[in-house]
């Protein structure tokens, strides 16, 4: 086969250092005419085969400088391995995973395989890249580079590994933000009706509520009684009582707003108008979809609600139940706290349950001692938490029992 013009190889070599006010119509048209007289060297070669090709191609004729820059790096790929294949006489082995722009990933299965392609098929690339750039560099003719873009192009050593650098570290973000994007499908599809299912990239879910439950007893819990105990040094029982009814009402009150809050968010998103015609209905799959969009959504977003529940509920409610003198900063802090956590409770799906231990039932192993031996509850300290209504146990309960 005789040898072609270069054209092709001059419009790709000045693409690759964007010099841009060198390309003229003409040369891109030559190029084009090139690309299509060089495929017919390559068996079985097609145009799907250089799709990333044309695309620069047309790019650059359109002077869309943006698309040209987001598809040069797979025009590169494709510029070097069409010269490859005419090289070796054979169709060239189908483009790395990279360059094919991630669309071999079908099944979640498959991930791993197709990440670990990636990383390889990226060093692969720039380890290749220096060599091919070099080759562009020498295919440029003289006359179309002036003195002062002769010195650009003939960059340094060091200058090459900056790029080479940067492309690195461009293509590693990419696959961090590709595996981030799999892992929530992936946490989603193996949580959805499991509760039992931790979805690790959650940072409120219930093992970590738990704990921060445990938190709020050791620490502002422990610091509210201590203040309530100097001004009824006589009382301690009745103010470890005030504040376990701190905790229920607050439960409770997030318990019922949330559940206001859903019904108001289905009604307004599946009936948005007040009358509708009877025939007229939304399906049970449908309705399904939406009350999981919905709930997982308020859950991705529930803490926004935190400060103005904060604020109804120590004006309007708090205030009934303490008297004026046991009013504290620390009693403040710690309601607050016990609507924040609250509130993250009872968004969950399904939500987390406290269990409080009656009064004269027997001292089981998922509840701890407060201060003193016994095998009856007398009074309850703090409640037990439950994954759900029913479910396990996330973290146990203190009471103070009859003394023995």
């Amino acid at each position: 086969m005789a040898k072609p013009e270069r054209a092709l190889q001059e419009v790709v070599g000045i693409v690759a250092h964007k010099k841009y006010h060198l390309l003229s119509r003409e040369k891109i048209q030559n190029a084009r005419t090139e690309l299509n007289y060089l495929l017919k060297g390559v068996i079985g070669a097609g145009a799907d085969n250089v799709e990333s090709l044309r695309a620069a191609l047309d790019a650059a004729e359109s002077k869309d400088w943006d698309k040209l820059d987001r598809v040069l790096v797979d025009a590169q790929i494709d510029y070097t391995t069409l010269m490859r294949a005419l090289g070796k006489g054979y169709r060239q082995t189908p483009r790395t995973v990279e360059s094919k722009r991630f669309a071999g990933i079908h099944d979640l299965r498959d991930v791993p395989r197709d990440l670990n392609s990636l990383s390889r098929a990226s060093k692969m690339f720039v380890i290749a890249e220096k060599t091919e750039v070099d080759d562009l560099l020498e295919g440029i003719p003289e006359r179309f580079v002036d003195e002062d873009e002769k010195e650009e192009l003939e960059q340094p050593e060091t200058a090459r590994q900056t790029d080479q650098s940067k492309l690195i570290e461009q293509q590693q973000k990419e696959i961090e933000e590709l595996k981030t994007r799999l892992s929530k499908a992936v946490g989603e599809k193996l949580t959805e009706n499991h509760p039992m299912t931790v979805d690790l990239s959650d940072t409120n879910r219930p093992t970590n509520l738990a704990d921060r439950f445990s938190e709020l007893y050791d620490n502002e819990w422990t610091k509210a009684l201590d203040d309530l105990n100097k001004v009824k040094e006589e009382h301690e029982d009745g103010n470890i009582k005030l504040l376990a009814d701190i905790l229920e009402a607050t439960f409770q009150y997030c318990k019922k707003l949330s559940m206001d809050q859903f019904q108001d968010l289905w009604e307004k998103t599946i009936f948005p108008m007040k009358s509708v015609p009877e025939w007229l209905h939304v399906s049970k799959a449908l309705q399904k979809e939406a009350s999981k969009g919905l709930k997982a959504f308020r859950k991705d977003h529930g803490v926004l609600s935190v400060p103005s529940i904060q604020m109804i509920f120590t004006r309007k409610h708090l205030a009934i139940m303490i008297d004026r003198d046991l009013h504290s900063d620390s009693l403040i802090k710690y309601a607050n706290k016990c609507i924040e956590l609250c509130w993250l409770f009872n968004i969950q799906d399904p939500p987390l349950c406290l269990l409080w231990a009656r009064e004269g039932q027997r001292v089981s192993e998922h509840l701890r001692l407060y201060t003193v031996q016994g095998k009856t509850v007398s009074f309850n300290v703090w409640p037990s938490l439950l994954l759900h209504e029913g479910g396990p146990l996330l973290k146990r309960g203190v009471v103070q029992p009859y003394s023995n």
